[in-house]
């Protein structure tokens, strides 16, 4: 420890969790001699606006650092830190900026003092951590193993979601989500958006549909929705630590092992981005000891692609069928697992995936009709994980179980013009019609 003596100035204060108590904390809000204050807790050093927290967080200081403690172990848990006893022993550190809204650079994340309402309000903090999460998610990207091209906002999202989903199991971000001043056939949102573009459209991962979606002014570049995207980076999360609870394949610490593979990497200088995409393939096949390439393939992960993707700073993506086989030899050494459609999971349909529900359901009934969709009663088909509309035998349009209900007890299916068919799809993948058209 130093000691540093200065001879002139006020002293303004820090307050520090470990020493402190919210007595203190009032006290120090109310003599601070600076506009900002620095606030320590075991993980996180915060310099946040006086006023601010005198109006959102004036008698819980001690609640306010420890809950960004939480958001930052949760971060060193996912990279699998706790588990190595790798836990950083300096600070994740945030700060306030009177300019821009919400970034990420080199000494930490920084928040406008206008968001201050969210991120320094332990309330609504806890129930919308997204932004905190993600900014921090930035610092504590692994590149490049775990940050190629088409992945900048893409990979620290992972600490966002299973953040959010960690303090608010009943609300999850993805499967609640409603998309504004957006086509209608997306209900359900970026999960939708993902489905369709990947099992019915058969896009590339990095290109799929959304309304973040772009294709540059030049044919060449080409920017997929950076949370479409995510979904399925979620889905394993959900499948191995959530589902997997107490199941043969439970990997609880399938992110921190990962991430753990790709700190520990040897350097790999002159790889494309190609390289570091299915590397991540290989090693979750590796953690989960499993063959996951049909998940992957089906995802878009793992199909051909030959574009320039356009991610703040642009590179050519290649995959070509020689280096898809090659991961498919790879993975061949393990078994497949016990679903097919683990494409399928989400936050509504987990405990169906855990305990493996059967699929309960009438044909012909439990549901509502309407003018191009139908409404299914989810109490009425228990065990369904997602619905499925065809036109003859070709697959038109993907409903995941809860798609555009508040409270995952319904279910949206469209059902376009010239639908003949709606399927309901058990965790096996075993279907069972729900009706004819």
């Amino acid at each position: 420890m130093v000691h540093v003596h200065v001879f002139s100035g006020e002293e303004n204060g820090v307050f520090d969790i470990k020493i402190h108590s919210n007595e203190d904390w009032q006290k120090l809000l109310a003599n601070a001699k600076s506009p900002v204050i620095d606030i320590l807790g075991e993980y996180t050093h915060l310099a946040y606006s006086v006023n601010s927290l005198k109006k959102y967080s004036p008698d819980n200081g001690v609640e306010l650092i420890a809950l960004y403690d939480s958001i930052i172990n949760i971060q060193h848990q996912i990279m699998g830190l706790n588990s190595a006893n790798e836990v950083p022993r300096n600070r994740m550190f945030g700060r306030v900026i009177w300019k821009g809204f919400m970034y990420a650079v080199g000494i930490g994340a920084a928040f406008h003092d206008n968001t201050m309402e969210n991120v320094a309000h332990v309330e609504n903090l806890r129930k919308n951590s997204w932004g905190v999460a993600h900014e921090f998610g930035h610092v504590n990207q692994v590149r490049p193993n775990m940050k190629w091209v088409g992945t900048t906002e893409v990979t620290n999202n992972i600490f966002s979601v299973w953040t959010q989903y960690f303090f608010n199991p009943e609300s999850p971000k993805l499967e609640r989500e409603k998309l504004q001043d957006y086509d209608e056939q997306k209900v359900g949102g970026r999960i939708t958006s993902f489905m369709e573009s990947a099992f019915i459209h058969r896009q590339p991962w990095l290109t799929q549909a959304g309304p973040d979606r772009w294709d540059r002014e030049r044919p060449r570049d080409w920017g997929g929705d950076h949370f479409v995207k995510l979904v399925p980076l979620w889905q394993l999360q959900l499948y191995f630590v959530v589902a997997g609870e107490s199941n043969k394949w439970e990997t609880s610490n399938f992110y921190g092992e990962i991430f753990q593979k790709a700190i520990k990497a040897a350097p790999t200088p002159g790889k494309d981005d190609a390289y570091y995409q299915l590397e991540f393939i290989k090693n979750a096949c590796d953690v989960a000891k499993l063959d996951l390439t049909d998940f992957f393939e089906q995802a878009g992960l793992l199909l051909p692609i030959d574009l320039w993707v356009d991610d703040y700073t642009c590179a050519q993506m290649t995959i070509t069928e020689e280096q898809i086989a090659a991961v498919k030899n790879y993975a061949s050494k393990y078994k497949k697992p016990s679903t097919s459609v683990l494409k399928y999971s989400t936050a509504n349909s987990v405990d169906i995936f855990k305990n493996q529900n059967k699929l309960k359901g009438k044909t012909g009934k439990g549901f509502s009709m309407e003018d191009g969709k139908i409404i299914i009663d989810n109490d009425k088909w228990q065990g369904a994980v997602a619905f499925e509309t065809y036109q003859g035998d070709k697959l038109i349009k993907i409903a995941f179980r809860g798609a555009a209900s508040p409270d995952n007890s319904q279910t949206i299916v469209h059902t376009p013009e010239g639908s003949t068919t709606v399927k309901a799809v058990s965790w096996n993948g075993k279907r069972k019609n729900v009706t004819s058209l």
